[in-house]
């Protein structure tokens, strides 16, 4: 066994409960390279076999299931025979462990080196395998192709060894890392993110001054020139979450300000929210002013929820001071801001369970919520109708007397309904009834 390198030394102790042996403690041991094993009882030796199979020599008869893993502990069932023909059963443990060299040799990645540590903390290699495993953690940093990896990798390297000797090298290729991808990344939202990871890890980075300004301008600009209250609130909520003591955070609030509000009809004291859509201020509720010739649906006070419906001489003056019935070409220019005819009735639409359903592609993030108040037909004892199903508005826009397809006294309207997303216009009798929205001077 000249060629054989011992690269296991295992010594187990075992108690034989036999008359013949006399309770004698009998020494086995066991060398073995990755894929040989050398057996022997006290001194002598029982042969040499693969390990995990059967070995056979003499009196002996040893039934030895070595793995080739690092793992230490393993059960055995063992058959000796000292006396011809009388053999005895026993249970023994069996403690194997390689010998420092061997683990040693196999610390080639993180794994395999923190298992030497694990064996051998104070072995002759410990120092370096600290060096070797500072070295590997810290390769595994460097040659990261993700950031998130990076990131991760970089923990890992920092809590294993904060005062390593690649610790500022490791540092500096990260924030580099950090501050090449919040540059590369358009879109704001997910520049923030990241720049959320880089100040957590280097609340005092050389990039914090820089990013900070850059996104603190950015989100005042988003809130500013956002179109609808639903965005900036997004926008404005992000902002303090991020930069909760920032420097233009009075000024976003202030944007936020004119972005809606409420106002109170001096004429009767009721009270209207407005919100600012695009360059325009609008109502959010249904004029509720009683005059002549306006009604609730089915002259029933139980539908003042959704406002009056107003014939169109009404509603032309029906609005407060400092606020109208909007043109033709105002409610024009609020379909253009929520992205034309076909996507506005949707964004324009309340969510309320009023409407019947589908209330198809409702999601009122204009903040208009529109209600469906139904409109009314004509003639003294008017019909009600599609409450829960249709909101009409009137515009102040009259139809051109010129159209040849004027036949009666006509204005131009808008209506939703809700088994579609659409804003429509259409042309309406003067005398129906209809719901007003003012728009402000």
């Amino acid at each position: 066994m000249k060629n054989c390198k011992p690269l296991i030394s295992v010594v187990l102790i075992i108690c034989l409960f036999t008359a013949s042996c006399e309770q004698k403690n009998c020494t086995l041991r066991i060398q073995a390279n990755k894929e040989n094993a050398q057996i022997f009882i006290d001194n002598d030796s029982v042969g040499v076999a693969p390990l995990n199979v059967l070995i056979t020599s003499g009196k002996h008869n040893i039934v030895v299931r070595l793995k080739n893993t690092d793992t230490s502990h393993y059960y055995y069932r063992k058959k000796v025979s000292f006396v011809e023909n009388e053999t005895k059963d026993f249970y023994a443990k069996l403690e194997i462990r390689f010998t420092d060299q061997y683990y040693w040799n196999n610390a080639t990645d993180p794994e395999g080196a923190e298992e030497y540590k694990k064996q051998y903390p104070e072995g002759k290699y410990i120092t370096e395998v600290n060096e070797k495993l500072e070295t590997l953690y810290y390769e595994e940093f460097k040659n990261a192709k993700k950031l998130n990896e990076a990131i991760e990798n970089y923990k890992n390297y920092n809590s294993l060894f904060p005062f390593g000797k690649f610790i500022t090298e490791a540092d500096t290729l990260l924030e580099n890392r950090f501050f090449n991808s919040i540059s590369s990344t358009v879109n704001t939202s997910n520049a923030v993110s990241i720049f959320k990871k880089y100040s957590s890890l280097f609340p005092s980075g050389k990039y914090i001054q820089k990013f900070t300004e850059e996104f603190e301008i950015k989100y005042f600009n988003l809130i500013n020139n956002s179109q609808l209250l639903d965005t900036a609130e997004k926008y404005y909520n992000k902002y303090k979450s991020v930069f909760p003591e920032g420097q233009y955070l009075q000024k976003c609030d202030s944007v936020m300000k004119n972005f809606s509000g409420v106002f109170t009809d001096k004429r009767d004291g009721k009270t209207y929210k407005w919100v600012k859509i695009g360059t325009q201020n609008w109502m959010v509720e249904n004029l509720d002013y009683k005059m002549k010739n306006s009604w609730y649906y089915g002259y029933k006070e139980i539908n003042s929820k959704y406002g009056r419906l107003y014939v169109w001489s009404a509603a032309i003056k029906a609005c407060p001071d400092e606020w109208h019935l909007p043109s033709d070409a105002e409610w024009t220019e609020l379909e253009k801001t929520l992205g034309g005819q076909y996507s506005a009735g949707g964004k324009l639409k309340s969510t309320s369970p009023l409407w019947s359903t589908p209330n198809s592609k409702a999601s009122n993030s204009s903040s208009f919520s529109a209600l469906p108040a139904g409109y009314r037909y004509p003639g003294e004892r008017g019909v009600f109708v599609e409450l829960g199903k249709w909101a009409t508005f009137w515009a102040s826009t009259p139809v051109d007397k010129k159209d040849e397809r004027n036949r009666m006294e006509e204005a131009w309207a808008r209506y939703l309904i809700s088994v579609n997303g659409r804003l429509n216009r259409d042309r309406g009798d003067r005398t129906y009834g209809a719901s007003v929205r003012c728009l402000q001077n």
